[in-house]
């Protein structure tokens, strides 16, 4: 499964944008931990994935949501450790 860890920064709050961001780093560690309870493996890419245009304008993002991350969750193959 292919999930997509999507955040708004609020430049109106009374919590800065910086912790905004970190809440939603937050958010990742606690799908990750709870993922890996459930007994799910996972792999997290960002980076040019997240900052790809022609992706944001297909998921629909407005001007201050962001793409954190995506998380691949699943059962990892014994082969592909090798």
């Amino acid at each position: 499964m292919l999930l997509a860890l999507m955040a708004t920064i609020d430049y109106l709050s009374d919590v800065s944008p910086k912790e905004q961001a970190k809440q939603a780093g937050a958010a990742l560690t606690d799908l990750l931990i709870a993922s890996h309870q459930l007994g799910y493996d996972t792999a997290v890419q960002a980076g040019p994935w997240c900052m790809d245009t022609t992706l944001r304008t297909e998921m629909g993002l407005a001007a201050r949501e962001f793409l954190a991350a995506f998380v691949h969750v699943g059962h990892r193959q014994e082969a592909a450790l090798r």
